[in-house]
């Protein structure tokens, strides 16, 4: 058992006073039932040295029992330590073998290598191939010679943006062998060195970009000394820039301290970094005045994709306006210079907040044409944030709806009626219309939402209906408020996710599973030929993938598509992008938008609560789901 697993399946246990099925447990650690009774047997076996014990019920579940608090305690404190210390979890082996190979110029021997991590050269192999995946990120490639081992070739500047990014070195850097320039000591001298020059030039940037800075300059002392140079054009207008001038002073005590100066190049190369990480300071009122107007053209490209997919428009927030632009302008320099964010620490932003992530990925929708680049998804996140500020400030999501006013009254009346609602609830309504109860058209009424009866006449309908007084009193007005508070997720939403669109499927890939999907909807609704190319369209932006194995699919543009929310359960999850994925949720809103962000509130819940996601998993049928999808 990893122990990234064994510490998941004991937070699950220590969370839960309640037994814990295997089916649930498996389904956290995404495992099959009877590995997780192995990993069970394991854990119990280690508990009962370490003052804890798991009691197995039969029909029930596994519940964690603690008789010696003190010894447990130091147990999960042990295990929490161990964890984040040294290379031993395949995790940090990985980045250990990173930082390792490609701060070598020669080829490295396998037993070697394998004899300095105490691992098989069988594991050591498999480590080895797992970094491929990271390597061809950045155009480098693992070289491998049977009789010399194996080595990391690329560009320079490739090679400088992986070990900057990937290879975590300010991690395990005490980990590499004594002869290496990598060490933590240094790291702290050269971070207070940035920190009093960039003080000193008035640049403002935050404390994680400061401990990224010290991390490149760390990187050139070493690279320098073993001769590998970065090869950056210097321009007369980049001698002549602020950034350049205080990389300049950082050299000056850079020198120093380590005895090393780093030519023109590689001055220039970190100048670019500290313009990629600065922040710009600006009011309301100012800013756009004096911003490169490639931002401002960024700005209004980004909000107008989200208009234009979405519906929603962001304009005339103030508050967004700023955030964005001193963002985007530093944004753009790393995007020019491919030095984007790979790695963040808002990993959880997407999760919680998925409708504002697929707003932000709507916006950067036009990066690809225009710049010929992909965002990567810590990048996306930052757009994420911003726009999930956004929408806590705006207005709450509400679906606006119909309502049927029925009387026996002169027309008079109902135009109290409406003037009392429109003044009162607004927000919540769309239309409001009069109906005789001496000449009711039953397929008219079918159109509404609510049913107000204003006669004296009890009336039944298949609608929600509310029995008002003729001139509608404040009780009345009251009662009507929590009835479509109550109504605006429910009953709107049953309407999109209805029992023909829901199916439970076996599929061995994504690819098959969304094509099996719409082709079941196809079945009751008219899709385009190329629906299925939309959809993929989408999933090249930035996968539609979410914790909890749970995908949220879309076209691109649902614009004139039918709208509806299909549900896919399968029968074993498949491999989405990276993560596995068991329910689908296929969706297609083109009418109200509000609908939208209503679905992705309620799918949060689920996306950050694998209990949750494991009850869905876990219904029979359409009407289980839904009653169990509605409670949420």
């Amino acid at each position: 058992m990893y122990e990234k697993d064994r510490l998941i399946l004991l937070q699950k246990l220590m969370a839960s006073s309640e037994p814990l099925s295997s089916s649930a447990l498996a389904f956290m650690l995404n495992v099959s039932v009877k590995t997780l009774l192995k990993y069970i047997n394991q854990l119990k076996d280690e508990l009962m040295e370490n003052g804890a014990d798991i009691l197995i019920k039969r029909g029930s579940g596994s519940v964690l029992i603690v008789y010696d608090p003190d010894k447990f305690n130091h147990y999960v404190q042990s295990l929490s330590v161990g964890e984040g210390d040294g290379v031993g979890s395949p995790e940090n082996r990985k980045k250990y073998l990173l930082a390792r190979l490609i701060t070598e110029n020669e080829y490295l021997n396998l037993y070697d290598l394998a004899d300095e991590i105490y691992i098989s050269p069988s594991s050591l192999r498999k480590d080895l191939k797992e970094l491929k995946p990271t390597l061809e990120r950045y155009h480098l490639t693992l070289q491998h010679s049977h009789s010399s081992g194996y080595r990391i070739t690329g560009k320079e500047k490739d090679i400088r943006q992986c070990l900057s990014k990937e290879a975590s070195i300010s991690g395990i850097i005490d980990f590499l062998p004594q002869e290496t320039m990598y060490k933590s000591s240094q790291l702290s001298l050269i971070q207070h060195v940035i920190a009093e020059s960039l003080m000193n030039a008035n640049i403002s940037i935050t404390a994680d970009s400061c401990s990224a800075l010290s991390l490149h300059i760390l990187i050139a002392i070493n690279r320098v000394e073993t001769n590998n140079i970065i090869n950056q054009e210097v321009s007369e207008a980049m001698r002549q820039s602020l950034e350049y001038k205080t990389a300049i002073d950082i050299n000056r005590s850079i020198e120093e301290i380590f005895h090393v100066s780093l030519p023109e190049a590689e001055l220039c190369y970190f100048a670019f970094h500290i313009n990629g990480k600065k922040k710009i300071n600006a009011d309301h009122g100012s800013l756009g005045e004096d911003l490169p107007q490639d931002a401002v053209v960024f700005y209004n490209l980004f909000l107008r994709n989200i208009l234009k997919l979405s519906k929603i428009d962001l304009f005339e927030d103030k508050d967004l306006r700023a955030n964005l632009l001193t963002h985007i302008v530093p944004f753009l320099h790393r995007l020019e210079n491919n030095m984007q964010v790979t790695q963040s620490n808002l990993s959880s932003i997407r999760d919680e907040f998925p409708f504002a992530n697929e707003l932000a990925v709507c916006g950067l929708s036009f990066i690809p044409r225009k710049y010929g680049i992909a965002v990567s998804e810590e990048e996306i996140m930052y757009f994420t944030l911003h726009i999930a500020l956004a929408l806590e400030r705006g207005p709450e999501a509400r679906v606006k709806v119909n309502i049927a006013v029925i009387s026996n009254d002169i027309s008079s009346l109902f135009k109290l009626i409406a003037y009392r609602l429109n003044k009162t609830l607004a927000d919540f309504i769309n239309l409001i219309k009069l109906f005789d109860a001496k000449s009711l058209d039953a397929e008219e009424l079918k159109k509404f939402d609510v049913i107000l009866n204003a006669t004296e006449v009890n009336l039944r309908f298949d609608k929600p209906t509310l029995k008002i007084q003729p001139s509608l009193s404040e009780n009345d007005l009251h009662i009507l408020r929590l009835m479509l508070n109550n109504l605006n997720e429910k009953f709107h939403l049953d309407k999109l996710i209805r029992p023909e669109l829901y199916l439970e499927i076996s599929a061995s890939s994504r690819q098959e599973a969304l094509m099996k999907q719409i082709e079941h909807i196809r079945k009751s609704l008219p899709l385009p030929a190329d629906f299925y190319d939309s959809v993929a369209a989408r999933e090249r932006m930035g996968t539609t993938e979410y914790n909890n194995k749970i995908a949220i699919p879309h076209p691109l543009n649902p614009e004139q598509l039918p709208n509806f929310i299909s549900i896919c359960k399968l029968k074993k999850p498949v491999t989405w992008n990276a993560k596995p994925v068991q329910i689908i949720f296929l969706v297609c809103i083109n009418e109200n938008q509000a609908l939208t962000r209503i679905f992705f509130d309620k799918i949060s819940k689920i996306i950050q609560n694998s209990h949750l996601a494991f009850e869905l998993l876990e219904t029979r049928n359409y009407d289980e789901f839904m009653a169990k999808f509605s409670q949420f």
